[in-house]
């Protein structure tokens, strides 16, 4: 178990002989969570620490040692002394879902679907596990943790066998993301995780909480619209509709209503995951990036350009089109490791290096991606593309294989050159059949994040069909975050909770 980096540094404290206490990662309700190090292996662990007395520290044990998923950290030993319990955990590094959406707002279709269907394989292993069937009943984005990519579950301390859930008893949970019979001391079972899975997708989606449940009936994934009814987002897609049917289902008011178990959820996510995203692969914005010579710059440029996007909130991808291994030298510098679909999270940068043809893997959703061709000048005149930038030398011993590359690609409407590594002061003298074409000198920029660097890509793309997409593109996301905006203050209240509501949890 993790929490994010950082926090209370620990006395320094060497627990049972074997564990030294780093620092202070989380703590709660139920504890403190302490980050150690396992002396004999040199490893990391996450040790929870309890006061005696907490009957669900027991509760939590007895249901996670007996898990093996990797969705679920490894419990790898139990300990005690006058005071306290202590449960020594797996050390997983990531961030939870509450800090990703936080601070990236409403994450990407794809992203929604993965997670969904990672969540549901984790939930349906629970709920079918032997001898005893196991419900987690506090599905919310503090106990989801983004590992590299995958994603973890942590915090069992409401878990319970489905034979406990069956008894009325007092029950937890979280406003928004708690089912209706939670607001009641009645029995619970599979479909009131279900109804948290709906709320986390729905989380996802329109990248705030989902309203407190105040009796409502079905429930749907929100529209966009300044007044928050449903129905009043515009142009809705195919996927839209079916995510948002699979959502309202979930959270539909009437148990009896829902889906009667986890595997129809994730078989309803993994079609719309295999069949309806294809449509949004066939309209990515793409943009290419080549150069004249080695050197000339074109890898800034493509990470200039990815951060510029990024920044107007168009999610993208720089992929690596070249053999220069830039970016796996890049990755072994900074120690990282690729997520499932072999991408690497650099800074703000998602990057994907050249695997070769013999990798197939799959690729999330995004609004454009970013080619970085290098020289490979026939690979990139084999591309479609909305906006092609050709990065060239202006120095006279450079020209040559600047004209060359120029006129290989001078049939491309959508081409752009830019001269690099020169001054204001320099002329440069094109022969008359490429001298039609629109050029650029670009200005120094010392680094790929420089805020200057918008304006002239703005310059450069216009005219292209790749600039009429972009603009479009941020248009949309401007509108929406603003749509978002006005929603968040129109909420009042939000974590007013019913009178019968006085056993569910906010934390």
């Amino acid at each position: 178990m993790i929490f994010p980096k950082g926090g209370v540094r620990a006395e320094s404290t060497i627990l049972f002989g074997k564990y030294q206490i780093c620092r202070v990662i989380g703590g709660g309700r139920s504890g403190t969570v302490f980050l150690a190090e396992h002396l004999g292996l040199g490893e990391f662990r996450a040790i929870k620490r309890v006061p005696k007395g907490d009957g669900g520290f027991f509760r939590e044990t007895a249901v996670l040692k007996e898990l093996k998923h990797p969705g679920i950290p490894i419990i790898y030993d139990l300990e005690e002394d006058s005071n306290y319990y202590y449960l020594i955990e797996e050390y997983l590094e990531g961030e939870s879902l509450y800090a990703l959406v936080n601070r990236q707002g409403s994450l990407t279709g794809t992203k929604i679907v993965s997670y969904g269907t990672e969540l549901c394989q984790i939930m349906e292993y629970l709920h079918s596990f032997k001898p005893n069937p196991i419900l987690y009943l506090d599905l919310q984005p503090h106990n989801i943790l983004i590992c590299k990519g995958t994603l973890k579950l942590i915090d069992f301390d409401q878990a319970v066998s489905a034979a406990q859930a069956a008894m009325p008893q007092r029950r937890y949970g979280t406003p928004g993301f708690a089912a209706p019979e939670q607001y009641t001391d009645g029995p619970v079972d599979v479909r009131t995780d279900i109804y948290a899975i709906g709320a986390l997708l729905c989380y996802m989606w329109e990248g705030r909480l989902p309203d407190v449940y105040a009796g409502a009936g079905s429930r749907d994934i929100p529209s966009e619209d300044e007044g928050g009814k449903t129905g009043g987002k515009a142009a809705v897609s195919g996927w839209e509709e079916r995510l948002k049917a699979i959502t309202g289902r979930c959270m539909n008011r009437d148990r009896e209503e829902r889906y009667g178990d986890v595997g129809q959820v994730l078989t309803d996510l993994m079609e719309l995951k295999q069949g309806v995203f294809k449509e949004k692969q066939m309209s990515l914005l793409r943009i290419a990036v080549a150069c004249s010579s080695h050197g000339m710059g074109a890898t800034h440029v493509s990470l200039s350009v990815s951060s510029y996007l990024t920044k107007k909130g168009i999610s993208n991808l720089y992929q690596e089109n070249n053999g220069s291994g830039a970016v796996s030298s890049m990755a072994g510098y900074l120690d990282q490791n690729p997520d499932q679909y072999g991408i690497f999270h650099i800074g703000n940068w998602e990057m994907k290096p050249r695997y070769g043809s013999r990798v197939r893997l799959e690729q999330p959703e995004y609004d454009a991606v970013v080619g970085d061709f290098g020289t490979e000048l026939q690979s990139v005149s084999e591309e479609e593309c909305d906006l092609l930038i050709l990065v060239c030398g202006g120095k006279w011993w450079e020209l040559g294989k600047s004209i060359t590359a120029i006129r290989y690609l001078a049939q491309n409407s959508n081409l752009r050159v830019i001269f690099n590594h020169i001054s204001s002061g320099t002329d440069i003298v094109l022969p008359e059949d490429i001298a039609r074409l629109t050029f650029y000198r670009m200005p120094c920029f010392t680094a790929p994040e420089d805020t200057n660097f918008g304006r002239f890509f703005e310059a450069v793309a216009g005219g292209t069909r790749g600039g009429q997409r972009i603009r479009k593109l941020a248009e949309e996301r401007t509108g929406k975050r603003e749509r978002k905006s006005a929603v968040r203050k129109r909420i009042t209240g939000f974590f007013h909770i019913p009178a019968e509501a006085d056993g569910i949890k906010d934390r």
